[in-house]
């Protein structure tokens, strides 16, 4: 049959999904996740520490030993580690956020007896090295001095300051801290809360119930429990700052506010309207400030998540000279969300899009393990995801509205430019 590329596919309005139910089991006192994938011969096993970087005595505590893992054990070098998960194929992927930090291990099912032992000697017996801290160090340190000149880089570092002063998410990263580090600390903080036993073990792919088995076999956790950080946040007050970078042809910009997180009622619709305004390349802001006006190469804003308190913000770069054009922009269109109902045929194209891209985001074990891990990690309800996509569904123009007036007000917004200075 000869397709005719005349016709058009026809235009999808639901977007049924299914996530695929984990099973759970608590061995030793972790719970353990399992989502198998029969398609696959790699097994993917991750390991979720509470020891994010709210837990750090010091700055780059929490980062170092994250990064460090497997550089060293009392047994073996990281050359005798690295060539041995080279061996078997397998390679490990380390991580850290705010609350939790997590390694993660993927080899091909059938090398896993064979790998577990390597794995669990660089999650449980790391020794940090002081040459290989060094090298570390300083090697960040000069890729942090480097990004020191980048406006762009020196905006995201500060930005969040201006949100939560004084507070952990707040926390601005100085030159002088890569200095400050000792191989004191970095082990003291690894023993605290690697030796602890993980918030959750995940393990996807070519997996069963003897692969947990084995893992579970693999690894003695001790059973001391982290309580979360939970400093208090700061009263929010808006702040405009600007840094001056005289030497520079862009400006980076950002502006936001404190958020609602995934718990809250008016996530959904604060979800879809932030794509409306900036959260796709088919944005207003993208279209005003890329498409017309030419300032940026890029423009869009986002959501981003922490455990007491979600951020909403808006991020460019643009040439210095339309610095003051590109804030005038951006408010032109928080403001006219607030005054003009979005369109039904916007709506459902926006709609359509959050959909689909929500498609792509659980195709197979892996991905669906990541929406699984949100679930686990921040104690949401099991069909969480269904009933978000249901509320987006539902969402209409005067939902978009009300969520514009009531936290998206020009006033309350903090904002911070970093580049040349412009006259107003």
């Amino acid at each position: 049959m000869t397709l005719d590329r005349t016709i058009p596919p026809a235009v999808q309005q639901e977007f049924p999904f299914t996530l695929i139910h984990p099973e759970n089991q608590v061995i030793k006192g972790v719970p353990h996740y399992l989502i198998p994938g029969e398609d696959t011969d790699l097994v993917r096993l991750e390991l979720v520490f509470q020891a994010g970087s709210v837990y750090e005595s010091a700055a780059l505590i929490a980062s170092t030993v994250n990064d460090l893992l497997g550089e060293g054990t009392s047994s073996h070098s990281s050359s005798e580690i690295n060539a041995r998960l080279d061996y078997y194929g397998a390679y490990i992927e380390k991580e850290i956020t705010q609350e939790h930090a997590s390694v993660t291990l993927y080899c091909l099912g059938r090398f896993l007896k064979d790998v577990l032992p390597v794995f669990a000697e660089l999650v449980m017996d790391s020794v940090f090295p002081e040459r290989e801290l060094c090298i570390n160090l300083n090697n960040r340190k000069a890729s942090f001095e480097s990004n020191l000149k980048k406006v762009e880089f020196v905006c995201r570092q500060h930005f969040p300051s201006l949100l939560f002063p004084g507070h952990p998410y707040g926390k601005i990263t100085r030159l002088e801290d890569y200095d400050q580090v000792t191989q004191g600390a970095v082990y003291h903080f690894y023993q605290t809360f690697y030796h602890a036993a993980p918030v959750a073990i995940f393990l996807s792919g070519n997996a069963n119930e003897q692969t947990l088995k084995l893992i579970a076999d693999a690894f003695d956790w001790n059973k001391r429990a982290i309580p979360p950080n939970r400093t208090p946040l700061p009263d929010y007050k808006p702040v405009h700052k600007h840094i001056a970078m005289e030497e520079t042809i862009q400006s980076a910009i950002r502006i936001g506010r404190p958020a609602v997180t995934q718990e809250h009622p008016d996530f959904a619709v604060w979800s879809l309207t932030n794509t409306i305004l900036g959260g796709y390349f088919g944005s207003r802001l993208m279209k005003n400030i890329r498409e017309e006006k030419g300032y940026t190469y890029g423009i869009g804003s986002a959501l981003q998540m922490h455990p007491q308190s979600g951020v909403w913000l808006i991020a460019t770069e643009v040439g210095a000279e339309y610095t003051q054009a590109t804030l005038d922009e951006i408010n032109k269109e928080i403001l006219r969300m607030h005054h003009e109902a979005v369109s039904d045929e916007e709506m459902r194209i926006v709609k359509n899009y959050i959909q689909g891209n929500f498609l792509k985001s659980v195709d197979g074990p892996f991905a669906q393990t990541e929406r699984l891990k949100t679930i686990v990690l921040k104690g949401l309800p099991e069909d969480y995801y269904q009933q978000l996509m249901d509320a987006i569904r539902s969402a209409t123009p005067d939902d978009v509205l009300r969520c514009m007036h009531t936290y998206l007000h020009p006033e309350q917004m903090s904002r911070l430019v970093v580049g040349k200075t412009w006259k107003n």
